[in-house]
């Protein structure tokens, strides 16, 4: 799970530019999660925002950034205990997809690894 605050620009942009280079480094399964969805609309944390210069994550930049990762993306509120069971849900079914995908590639190498091929020898 690859987690970022929706109200915190900076943590968005970590997860952008760092983490999600990363995570296709190693082509790890990654479930993003927008956290503090409750806070968006909170005028006190948007005015807060304002000040600085910055403004709440869209939604539509994190889809892109789900898009760029191949992942699915669940906003998710702690406080509001909004999609929280759903983001679980969603990173044990792409969990388990890629271990049932290792396994398959496993089992195919199992028993054909030891196979000679017929040498292709030029004449």
């Amino acid at each position: 799970m690859l987690c970022f605050s929706l109200v915190k620009p900076d943590s968005f942009f970590s997860a952008c530019s760092r983490w999600a280079d990363e995570l296709t480094r190693l082509n790890a399964a990654v479930v993003l999660v927008g956290t503090q969805a409750d806070l968006k609309t909170n005028p006190a944390v948007v005015n807060e925002l304002r000040r600085k210069g910055q403004r709440p994550v869209l939604t539509s930049e994190a889809k892109g950034l789900a898009e760029r990762l191949n992942a699915p993306y669940v906003e998710t509120s702690a406080l509001a205990c909004t999609h929280l069971k759903e983001a679980f849900d969603v990173a044990i079914v792409v969990a388990l997809k890629r271990q049932r995908k290792r396994k398959r590639r496993l089992l195919w190498m199992k028993y054909f690894c030891c196979m000679k091929w017929p040498s292709r020898a030029c004449p």
